[in-house]
């Protein structure tokens, strides 16, 4: 069943909405030892430090969503859903979110230029998807989401190997090899004055 599912940044400029299939609901293989934490919006707390999590069975669920430890996921506890393309739409007259990019400058951050909020962004482990922000979905519509971990921060591309995130959207390659380390690429980014 498909089901549409809405949401925006904090100031609602950034409205979007998002079409998850809860028949296929994928977002990878569960391989390497990933953490999986089933939640709803009624217990939808951010989730227990890394070595607190278990490993739980998901009987139903609505989407897979992912807790990335990358540099920028981390700093903004971001918690995306990956979709293709075609699931994703914003409404006609939606202002142009602001863009940042790093590191490999696969991933296109966005976020509203008002706000400041990212609720979406296209992730560098799927460029021809959206990863929506699962805090940015407005309640009602989701019911039960499983929440799986991804090490991006340490070897992103054995962290993109074992857990089947690219297969979140069908055909997506990931985004290759970064030219420096993350945290290599945020210590040059500190002392340039950014992040």
């Amino acid at each position: 069943m498909v089901v549409t599912h809405t949401g925006s940044c904090h100031c609602g400029a950034l409205e979007f909405e998002v079409r998850l299939d809860t028949d296929r609901v994928g977002g990878g293989g569960g391989g390497g030892g990933v953490a999986r934490r089933p939640t709803t919006l009624a217990n939808a707390a951010p989730p227990p430090p890394k070595q607190q999590q278990a490993q739980f069975d998901t009987p139903t669920r609505d989407a897979v969503a992912w807790d990335c430890d990358c540099s920028i996921c981390s700093m903004r506890r971001n918690t995306h859903i990956i979709v293709p393309q075609e699931a994703f739409r914003l409404p006609e007259g939606a202002p142009a979110p602001a863009e940042y990019r790093f590191g490999t400058r696969t991933a296109v951050h966005q976020f509203c230029p008002d706000c400041g909020v990212c609720a979406f962004y296209r992730p560098r482990s799927n460029p021809a998807g959206v990863a929506v922000t699962l805090w940015c979905v407005r309640p009602g519509t989701l019911r039960s989401v499983e929440v799986r971990r991804f090490g991006g921060l340490g070897d992103w591309e054995k962290a993109y190997a074992q857990t089947g995130i690219a297969s979140a959207t069908p055909g997506a390659g990931g985004g290759g090899r970064q030219a420096t380390g993350e945290r290599e690429g945020r210590a040059a980014a500190a002392a340039a004055g950014g992040r």
